[in-house]
């Protein structure tokens, strides 16, 4: 099993929430993956585990993309 662990920590609790709130429905566990996210105050903590690396490098590249839109949706809402 390869595992990775993301820390993200934001600007407040505002965009943690949302960062939060817009990967966390992803989280989902099997035999041959997981993945977790928590938050706590300002930070985002996802834990992916995977038998292959080519999923997990897939599924890291989908979570930032995840964070990267909601980044770039506060910036704009601001």
């Amino acid at each position: 099993m390869i595992e990775a662990k993301v820390l993200l920590r934001c600007m407040d609790e505002g965009e943690a929430k949302a960062v939060f709130e817009a990967i966390s429905p992803d989280d989902f566990e099997a035999s041959e993956f997981a993945l977790k996210t928590s938050r706590s105050g300002r930070e985002v903590v996802s834990e992916v585990r995977c038998l292959k690396v080519g999923s997990l490098l897939e599924t890291l590249d989908d979570l930032l993309s995840c964070v990267q839109i909601v980044e770039r949706t506060i910036k704009i809402l601001k």
